[in-house]
């Protein structure tokens, strides 16, 4: 029985020693590209309304879930704003800019300028059905299984404001269609302090979220450029007039359209 426990830990000390835990080198995130030429096109500058297009924001239904500072979705930020402005021309506006940010732009553009488009995108991220399995218990450290189910779904939102006083003249709402997936994780080489596996699942999980919206950004884009109409676009022009010019009115100053 002696030599026999003898053998079993040499045997175990072995193994251990011959099959330690190996850190793979890390592959190159996902890029999701986010790209979106517009079909038809109408003579350059025939709309008479100018805009601006500002830089997008963000929203997310968890701080934990920060999901647009992933390099995944890298391309975002200057996908839609180029998109935007690129649908606006194909319309027959005209579109002033880039501008780093509404403080950087010249009185000089400004005056010229009728409205202020500023996308926002929100994706919500619920991750669901988890569970976690040892997957061999004989293993040395123990390797575990973790499965569930990822639930996404989101919107862009488009926002057009009056130039000088920003007030909103005009918004529309885009959904995303919903879409889930599955992972499943096979992880032994991360513990914490309680030796319990530790899963990132933000970093696992994120480029397929990117994949699902990559995948249905050209039809919002599409949706976006049926709802901005030119006659309308006129129409909401009169009206940031208006609002300009009550504005001016009440601080006793002159307009400066």
């Amino acid at each position: 029985m002696k030599k026999l426990l003898i053998l079993l830990s040499s045997l175990i000390l072995i193994g251990c020693a011959v099959t330690p835990p190996v850190r793979q080198m890390e592959a190159e995130p996902y890029v999701a590209k986010f790209d979106y030429t517009p079909v038809t096109q109408t003579a350059p500058d025939s709309s008479g309304v100018t805009f601006t297009v500002s830089k997008g924001s963000y929203k997310t239904n968890s701080k934990d879930m920060l999901w647009f500072t992933y390099p995944q979705f890298a391309d975002l930020e200057n996908g839609i704003k180029s998109d935007l402005g690129d649908i606006l021309i194909a319309k027959g506006f005209s579109v002033r800019g880039p501008f780093d940010s509404y403080d950087l732009i010249p009185y000089a553009d400004k005056k010229n300028i009728d409205m202020l488009l500023s996308p926002q995108i929100e994706l919500h991220i619920k991750i669901k059905d988890q569970k976690s399995e040892v997957e061999n218990i004989w293993a040395a450290p123990p390797v575990n299984i973790l499965t569930g189910n990822v639930e996404v779904s989101g919107k862009v939102t488009v926002e057009l404001r009056e130039i000088n006083t920003r007030e909103l003249m005009w918004i529309k709402n885009v959904p995303f269609e919903e879409f889930e997936f599955s992972y499943r994780i096979r992880n032994c080489h991360f513990y914490n302090k309680k030796h319990h596996i530790v899963f990132d699942l933000k970093t696992i999980i994120i480029t397929d979220v990117a994949k699902g919206v990559e995948s249905q950004y050209p039809e919002i884009m599409v949706t976006i450029a049926n709802l901005i109409d030119a006659e309308e676009m006129n129409i909401v022009k009169k009206q940031c007039q208006e609002v300009r010019k009550e504005k001016m009115s009440n601080q006793g100053m002159q307009p400066t359209k």
